[in-house]
């Protein structure tokens, strides 16, 4: 009886947990977030999508995908953020310029949270191999480069300026 009742409780743990994922899942769209931020306001979202002490259960793994309704709603963010916060979101952004630079640049330079040197480039540590941190710089080189839209010029000449600027401080010794 008791292994029965041993049974019978990890199954209901497992099937709770289990729930309480698909929960979250469901919660991770910028549909849901953007109407939360509607209805709670802009700190409740912070807490609840935003927290930088638990990014993988947080927006910004999204944001760093470059999806455009993520992007929108990391600028919409932005303006609302705290330092930890401007600089995640600053940072997914960045990671989202070396996935879907087309959707990132129009940001750049928008305001002053939205400059090249805060997105064009994601979060290097300096405590990284520099053979890491050139291969990060260069991911996020490569992927402005291809940008063709006319209209992203100026954009992306400013991102690319300053990732020279990167390498170049990057290279000297």
């Amino acid at each position: 009886m008791k292994k029965m009742a041993l049974v019978l409780a990890l199954i209901c743990c497992c099937s709770f947990a289990g729930c309480s994922a698909q929960v979250v899942a469901d919660e991770m769209n910028p549909q849901v977030v953007r109407n939360y931020l509607i209805s709670n306001g802009a700190a409740a979202t912070r807490h609840k999508y935003f927290a930088c002490d638990d990014f993988e259960r947080s927006v910004y793994p999204s944001i760093e995908s470059g999806d455009a309704e993520w992007v929108r709603l990391a600028e919409e963010m932005l303006p609302h953020s705290d330092a930890c916060v401007a600089e995640s979101i600053q940072s997914a952004l960045g990671k989202a310029m070396q996935q879907a630079p087309e959707n990132v640049l129009p940001l750049v330079d928008k305001n002053a949270m939205l400059r090249a040197d805060r997105i064009c480039l994601p979060f290097i540590s300096s405590e990284l191999p520099k053979r890491e941190q050139h291969a990060d710089i260069e991911r996020s080189r490569t992927a402005i480069e291809r940008v063709t839209d006319p209209s992203l010029g100026k954009q992306k000449e400013a991102c690319l300026r300053f990732i020279r600027g990167v390498e170049e401080l990057l290279s000297s010794p």
